[in-house]
């Protein structure tokens, strides 16, 4: 993968920040939660896919990292492309393996799978990492995100990727995170468990701002100090990350 300029800063901002960790003392890595909210066709589901399989080959050993969504079908967006990429680096199966169960690393014996509204039996499990695609289709009170919430409750590490785009579901479970990301934005909660949680969110802050960026990204308004001086008496801003 070609990295863009925003995806090299979530990486980097995930695995570089620790904090200790108020049970055992040790560091650990800070963020446990990522809400990633940017529009369509920015590479948001190839990025934590890529991001899944990485733990998968490199992370903790004997780690269960979960693909999972509102439904099979966006269950298996970041599912299938983690399976392309693979067969990209592993093309013949030598060290990583995929049947009906899922895909496993026999170096570490660490597993991906699926799970969605529709799974049974979906409490109980032990999960490391989970990603949640499409979060705008999930209703207020989501089960699927508190069948994971409980099954990294024993886990002094673990990861939690909420991914979308903005939706069409009314005081949905997006609305719903959103709101409790932006009060952590804002500095309006300084929990504990605000520590842990990371907003990455792209949006428009008023109906005025304009989004004109070059190919990485990067607004042109504050590439042009005219520009940039002009958009800061205005009060715009071009991204809030």
């Amino acid at each position: 993968m070609k990295l863009m300029l925003w995806q090299k800063a979530f990486i980097e901002v995930i695995y570089s920040f620790k904090i200790r960790s108020l049970d055992t003392g040790r560091w650990v890595n800070r963020f446990q939660e990522i809400l990633l909210l940017i529009p369509r066709k920015n590479g948001k589901t190839e990025l934590v896919a890529a991001l899944m399989l990485t733990d998968l080959i490199l992370g903790e050993p004997g780690s269960d990292i979960v693909c999972s969504g509102m439904d099979d079908g966006t269950a298996s967006l970041a599912y299938k492309a983690i399976d392309t990429m693979r067969l990209l680096i592993d093309p013949k199966s030598v060290d990583t393996w995929r049947n009906q169960q899922g895909i496993q690393c026999f170096a570490n014996h660490s597993n991906i799978y699926k799970m969605s509204e529709k799974t049974q039996q979906r409490e109980g499990r032990n999960i490391d990492i989970a990603g949640l695609d499409e979060a705008w289709s999930l209703a207020a009170a989501s089960d699927i995100y508190n069948s994971i919430k409980q099954s990294t409750s024993s886990k002094e590490v673990y990861r939690i990727y909420i991914f979308g785009s903005e939706g069409f579901v009314n005081d949905g479970f997006l609305d719903r995170k959103r709101t409790e990301y932006t009060q952590i934005i804002k500095g309006e909660d300084d929990s504990e468990a605000a520590k842990r949680q990371l907003p990455w969110l792209y949006t428009q802050d008023t109906e005025q701002e304009i989004w004109q960026t070059d190919e990485n990204g990067i607004s042109l308004a504050w590439q042009n100090p005219i520009l940039r001086s002009a958009s800061s008496r205005s009060g715009a801003t071009c991204a809030t990350s």
